[in-house]
């Protein structure tokens, strides 16, 4: 995880909610590039319910799943807004390419990546799939 920078988000963006740049792999091998929204007065000794969440195909972390995201942190969620495999920052030497098992893929390895952090409740499970497409 790193702190924004350079931010390109092209919604209005609430400067109380902490963004982190993450990046976590998925079984394919692809590096998926992601925004952390963390909630107001985030504790990191607390425990948290998680969502994950990625846009219809070729839109990007910094569009609607990226307002919806900080919504939900607003809310009170720890939310990943991510960009898909051959989409965004994320990698993939083919650009662009619809695949619904690697989009599945890319959704399974969101939900290991923020169930490994100190801060989510896995006892609960907790964890939403938003996809909007």
């Amino acid at each position: 995880m790193s702190k924004l920078a350079n931010d390109t988000r092209v919604f209005k963006i609430n400067p109380e909610i902490d963004v982190q740049n993450v990046r976590f792999k998925n079984r394919f091998g692809f590096i998926l590039a992601g925004h952390l929204y963390l909630p107001l007065n985030f504790d990191s000794n607390k425990q948290y319910p998680a969502i994950v969440i990625s846009g219809p195909f070729g839109a990007v972390k910094e569009q609607s799943s990226g307002l919806y995201a900080q919504t939900l942190a607003e809310k009170g969620f720890v939310t990943v807004a991510f960009d898909q495999s051959t989409t965004g920052e994320s990698s993939g030497s083919v650009r662009n390419v619809a695949s619904p098992d690697i989009f599945v893929e890319d959704f399974s390895a969101a939900v290991d990546f923020i169930g490994l952090q100190k801060f989510i409740d896995r006892e609960n499970r907790c964890y939403w799939y938003l996809w909007f497409g």
